[in-house]
């Protein structure tokens, strides 16, 4: 997540920061122990939640730019290149 605010634009990263706000809340945990509990029975910490729903746009935001990349060079008529992974994420 770290190389993805790096690398997106401030606009972008502040928009997800306040969906994730939106979505959760914004209850201080330092005062308020709030748990989410889905319908998956699964339990887990306001924190924990804010970091994957932040981490899921992060990986569809991504995935979108691999799309327009793709859709742009096929308009062009260049020939698609495999998608790369950020700088440090090659595996």
């Amino acid at each position: 997540m770290e190389l993805f605010v790096k690398g997106a634009p401030q606009q972008v990263v502040d928009a997800m920061r306040q969906t994730v706000t939106n979505m959760i809340g914004t209850l201080p945990p330092q005062f308020f122990a709030v748990t989410v509990i889905t319908t998956s029975v699964t339990e887990t910490s306001v924190s924990e939640l804010a970091k994957l729903l932040y981490w899921l746009m992060v990986v569809a935001y991504s995935i979108r730019n691999i799309e327009v990349r793709f859709d742009m060079e096929r308009v062009l008529g260049t020939p698609p290149k495999p998608p790369e992974l950020p700088p440090g994420e090659n595996n």
